[in-house]
């Protein structure tokens, strides 16, 4: 895929150092890169304090945000859109892991909130067949109904310094001709 990789270095006329990598690929491959990223059409929100945060389109992204959340496929679905964000910013835990944060466009919250309540109901009775405790749950906080994932409910399997948790809630924007925002957090 890759065919050349070259490290460039310079000064530039007011001194300066400057550096770059080239990659170079095959031209059908880079066709492919363009027809799948496309631009944005819309905005997200980004905190001042983040490490890095992107947006990007993806074309064919039906499934992205069942992956990211660990979810089975169709279970978010075609609800969101191809535009996506993440940010990652300081984590609160007690080693300095970033926290990361991932952005869609939803359409048909309540379609979705019950469509994971589902997926949860089917998943906790596949673990107690397999007496493993219950992964995912809903909980609120005020009105909101937000869905976390229990990393550590597959048991210990090795030493890890980190146990991740993934945090599914929506957000409902302030403009009501804006769409709701569905985020997922690895936090």
């Amino acid at each position: 895929m890759i065919s050349d990789i070259r490290y460039g270095g310079k000064l530039t006329s007011d001194g300066q150092w400057s550096e770059r990598f080239n990659v170079r690929w095959n031209p059908l491959l880079g066709l492919g890169i363009k027809q799948l990223l496309k631009k944005t059409s819309g905005s997200f929100d980004c905190p001042r304090d983040a490490f890095v945060a992107g947006a990007v389109h993806v074309a064919m992204a039906e499934g992205l945000a069942d992956s990211i959340a660990g979810l089975d496929a169709g279970t978010i679905g075609s609800r969101v859109g191809g535009d996506m964000a993440f940010v990652a910013i300081t984590g609160t835990g007690f080693f300095p892991i970033p926290d990361v944060y991932y952005q869609f466009n939803a359409r048909r919250v309540d379609k979705i909130k019950d469509d994971i309540r589902e997926a949860i109901e089917d998943d906790t009775k596949e673990r107690k067949e397999d007496d493993r405790p219950a992964a995912w749950h809903e909980d609120k906080v005020g009105d909101a109904v937000y869905f976390w994932k229990d990393g550590a409910a597959d048991g210990a399997g090795s030493f890890s310094l980190a146990t991740f948790r993934t945090v599914v809630f929506f957000e409902e924007p302030d403009d009501k001709d804006a769409q709701n925002r569905l985020i997922i957090a690895e936090t």
